[in-house]
């Protein structure tokens, strides 16, 4: 069965994509009949892996330089693995990401909580969709997925398991998989970058650090935890003493 059929669920990582395919059906088809889209605020790409603990996920995209974290972001948290194991699984599922890390963490998550379920879903690509929207392609959504790949929920709730085993301060991808990285991985391109343009700010830094990921991996990364890895990078600011008298 393809996605493009009736009742299709989506599951997004990202509010951007969740405000398209809301915008979609609610705004462009004058309907959300028979549809059901979920999303998971949170960036998996940085700190521990605990799902079933979202006060700790909330902790470490606080320490990190998250903004607006919400106060229902438990609650929701709960909410949506809940919705994950109870899903009809005689609809098609769609799942959105891109090659970025948070989006492709949020796959494995997904696949091992369909995997009781179902055996397969469809991989759709949200970079795609963002594109085709900025575009005015009203008709991409049903393209994008019906051109989709389907994907074996076995084999991402496998990767989910190691991911989840390896517990690493981050995930990035490689060759469209999310994979363990170290806290500092980011610090010799921020290092570069705040020899290289001392004047700049944590922002700016931030960003030029994010072009060489995306020049590298694809995808992109959160620009406040690498405004957080720059301001931690910077060397301390000497402060002239005034002469004793």
């Amino acid at each position: 069965m393809r996605p493009s059929l009736t009742k299709p669920i989506h599951i997004c990582f990202d509010s951007h994509v969740h405000g398209i395919l809301e915008g979609w059906y609610s705004i462009l088809e004058k309907t959300r009949e028979n549809v059901t889209i979920l999303e998971l605020w949170d960036n998996l790409a940085i700190g521990p892996l605990k799902p079933e603990n979202p006060a700790l996920r909330k902790a470490a995209l606080q320490e990190t330089g998250t903004e607006e974290v919400a106060d229902s972001f438990c609650d929701d948290y709960r909410a949506f693995l809940q919705a994950l194991t109870t899903l009809p699984p005689d609809r098609p599922c769609c799942v959105w990401a891109s090659d970025s890390p948070h989006e492709r963490t949020g796959v494995a998550l997904a696949g091992a909580y369909l995997a009781t379920q179902r055996d397969t879903f469809f991989l759709c690509d949200s970079a795609a969709l963002v594109r085709h929207l900025e575009a005015e392609d009203w008709g991409a959504r049903d393209a994008l997925m019906a051109q989709a790949p389907v994907a074996e929920t076995k084999v991402w709730a496998t990767l989910w398991e190691k991911l989840k085993a390896e517990n690493a301060p981050l995930r990035i991808v490689k060759d469209g998989l999310p994979c363990s990285a170290p806290a500092d991985f980011f610090d010799p391109w921020l290092r570069a970058d705040l020899a290289q343009y001392p004047e700049e700010d944590d922002f700016q830094i931030a960003f030029h650090s994010m072009e060489q990921y995306q020049a590298t991996y694809g995808g992109t990364f959160s620009i406040y935890y690498l405004m957080h890895r720059a301001a931690a990078q910077r060397p301390p600011q000497k402060h002239n003493k005034r002469p004793a008298e």
